[in-house]
């Protein structure tokens, strides 16, 4: 006997007792090599899903956050530049915000109609609904607390 290493599957009493240590057993078949699955930190990181889908992304929802996102800068700037003006806005500003309110009511109103659709993607409706709140919510609370 010599000191090989015995392959999977074959056990040392499956050996063949007539044959000179070739490594011959007594199936008729022999066994085929498995292939080695390597280990790929790649495939478990990044999965390849492909999305086979009927969905659209509405042009509505995707006007709706844009609307938002418009709106949402106007009104940072506007209140930067009335902190920077030592709390005194100029005309400008309010007309400014004024506006930015109104695209925030127009996203919000598109952004409704486009979540009422069937088989479409509900990402960019959600995001203008939910900036477009926030947007009307600030513009709501800045004007009371300017008018104490």
């Amino acid at each position: 006997m010599s000191n090989r290493v015995e392959p999977w599957g074959q056990k040392p009493w499956n050996k063949n007792p007539w044959a000179k240590d070739t490594g011959e057993t007594y199936h008729a078949h022999k066994h085929k090599k498995k292939k080695k699955k390597h280990f790929r930190l790649r495939a478990l990181m990044f999965k390849r899903r492909y999305i086979f889908t009927d969905n659209v992304h509405p042009r509505k929802g995707i006007l709706s956050f844009i609307l938002s996102v418009i709106a949402a800068f106007a009104l940072v700037s506007c209140v930067k530049a009335a902190f920077d003006a030592g709390g005194q806005a100029d005309i400008k500003y309010g007309v400014a915000v004024f506006l930015a309110f109104g695209y925030s009511i127009a996203g919000l109103v598109l952004g409704i109609l486009a979540m009422k659709q069937k088989k479409i993607f509900k990402i960019f409706p959600a995001l203008g609904i939910i900036i477009n709140t926030l947007n009307i919510l600030i513009v709501v609370f800045l004007t009371v607390m300017g008018s104490i």
